[in-house]
């Protein structure tokens, strides 16, 4: 009789001893799905450092500061990303190779875009960027061949060297008024682009900033001190532009045309010199 009894207030114990065990089980289980801590690796800055979810859609955590350097680079799943408000900056190719990528939700806060953060992104087809944006790096929407729209808000200075370099379905660009400067090959091959509104207050064009893009008609601002001859004329044998471009305003900021600058230009019908 007591080794019955015994063997009872045991089995009592281990059973009474699995439920708390599949409970406290549960409610970690619960907490880690609601948590979504397993999908991202942030560390105590606030910097977002990697992302290991498999899903096709990625919602960033609030908290977040910074998307780091390659956290998301060459995930080929991915097709929406919701960036939360307090992200200021996006990393050197944070989402480079996200070829899928067709949904991309930036916020008010984002200040800075990093060298080839969106390198070669071709699903992207529209982009709205934040109006406190003040600077795309070298290299940040590269390639990426599906854009056909962009505006750049008035606060962005600087775009950087071959930031939208190669995108062939990009139309139509509107520069905003804060914009001083567009680095070299800033636009070139885009292949598909035939308007360009530029703002005054642009200072300086790099080479090669258009070179095979079929623009029509290209308003220099007078605010323009500094462009090299190759911004327009690359001296290439097939180039776009040469066979496209018929007016242009020259700025009366640079006061000498320079050699050869027009040399080639099959369809110019018409150009603007100011006085001086």
């Amino acid at each position: 009789m007591k080794t019955k009894s015994l063997l009872k207030t045991l089995l009592s114990e281990c059973l009474t001893l699995v439920a708390v065990i599949l409970l406290l089980f549960s409610f970690t289980a619960s907490y880690a799905l609601a948590a979504g801590d397993d999908d991202f690796i942030i560390d105590k800055k606030g910097v977002l450092t990697e992302f290991k979810g498999s899903g096709t859609e990625a919602v960033i955590p609030d908290g977040v500061k910074v998307i780091g350097d390659e956290a998301f680079v060459g995930n080929q799943r991915l097709k929406k990303v919701i960036i939360p408000e307090g992200v200021t900056e996006i990393g050197k190719r944070a989402f480079s190779g996200c070829t899928s990528l067709r949904e991309l939700s930036l916020p008010r806060s984002l200040t800075f875009i990093g060298d080839s953060a969106f390198y070669n992104c071709d699903g992207l087809k529209e982009l709205l960027l934040p109006l406190n944006l003040t600077t795309i790096s070298d290299n940040a929407f590269y390639d990426c061949d599906g854009l056909e729209k962009l505006e750049i808000p008035d606060r962005v200075e600087s775009i950087g060297k071959s930031a939208f370099e190669n995108s062939d379905k990009l139309k139509r660009v509107s520069l905003g008024s804060g914009l001083r400067r567009i680095g070299r090959s800033a636009f070139n091959g885009c292949t598909t682009l035939t308007n360009v509104n530029i703002q005054d207050g642009l200072e300086e064009i790099g080479p090669n900033a258009f070179t095979r893009a079929p623009i029509e008609e290209l308003m220099l601002p007078d605010s323009v001190i500094k462009m090299d001859v190759s911004a327009l004329n690359a001296n290439e044998g097939i180039d776009l532009l040469k066979k496209n471009l018929k007016k242009v305003h020259w700025p009366s900021g640079i006061r000498v045309i320079p050699p050869q600058q027009f040399s080639g230009f099959q369809m110019l019908e018409e150009v603007e010199i100011p006085e001086g």
